[in-house]
């Protein structure tokens, strides 16, 4: 049996996890770019100036997203939701901010002719640390976020 044929460029659907478990897609990106970042600390003995190790003191993940503007009430830039009826119910949101799953999915022809989305990556737990809006004259206007995860980037 052949190999299904990537037939499009890798997009980004960004899905929300409900109460009852069940991943939602509210989106889809325009943009998306991860960053992992290893800080290492050196080790270096009395007498030496390199270093005989390099352990690892901490990772850290971010996420930038673009999104166009055009459709604003199931984006991901909702993860910090801005229909509130006071800023105590926006600040309790962000006390209980679980964060979101954003899947990378890519579109395949089936044998059959059909095509589906196969997720090959996922961030889990991607919580919002900062968001924008853009609007320029005679263009679409964007929504962009940023957002740091606690997981490591996984592959399908």
């Amino acid at each position: 049996m052949a190999e299904p044929k990537v037939i499009t460029a890798a997009i980004a659907l960004i899905k929300v996890e409900s109460i009852g478990g069940e991943l939602k897609t509210i989106g889809r990106m325009r943009n998306l770019r991860i960053t992992e970042n290893i800080r290492r600390g050196r080790v270096v003995g009395l007498g030496e100036v390199k270093p005989s190790e390099l352990p690892v003191l901490e990772w850290s993940g971010t996420v930038n997203v673009g999104q166009y503007a055009f459709k604003t009430d199931t984006s991901v830039i909702n993860a910090l939701s801005r229909k509130f009826s006071s800023t105590t119910a926006f600040i309790q949101s962000l006390l209980f901010d679980e964060g979101i799953n954003i899947q990378l999915q890519k579109k395949l022809k089936k044998e059959d002719g059909t095509y589906a989305y196969e997720t090959f990556a996922t961030v889990n737990k991607a919580h919002l640390t900062s968001e924008g809006l853009d609007i320029s004259e005679g263009q679409i206007g964007g929504r962009d976020g940023t957002f740091e995860f606690t997981e490591p980037l996984t592959y399908a």
